[in-house]
């Protein structure tokens, strides 16, 4: 996860996502495993950001566990649908 906010490991957080483009809103705790500057080798996303913080989920309930796994394969098959098609 990208922040501007500087985060140390064992910090608990409470992470308030919204997922497009359905506006699924969810809930989840977490311990921020590292944190670290971001790297050009992750992308120009990752570069609007101050530090990297990567976060181990500690309390998700399991509808919203469920919702982000649909989510993330989701994502996944569009980006990948994108990546096969030749240009237009």
């Amino acid at each position: 996860v990208g922040s501007d906010e500087r985060y140390a490991p064992g910090d608990a957080l409470e992470i308030r996502m919204l997922l497009f483009p359905s506006f699924t809103g969810l809930l989840i705790y977490g311990t921020v495993v590292d944190a670290s500057p971001p790297s050009e080798a992750l992308g120009e996303e990752a570069g609007r950001f101050e530090h990297l913080v990567r976060i181990e989920f500690t309390h998700i309930s399991e509808q919203d566990r469920e919702l982000l796994i649909r989510h993330l394969l989701r994502r996944q098959s569009d980006q990948l649908r994108d990546r096969n098609e030749p240009d237009r």
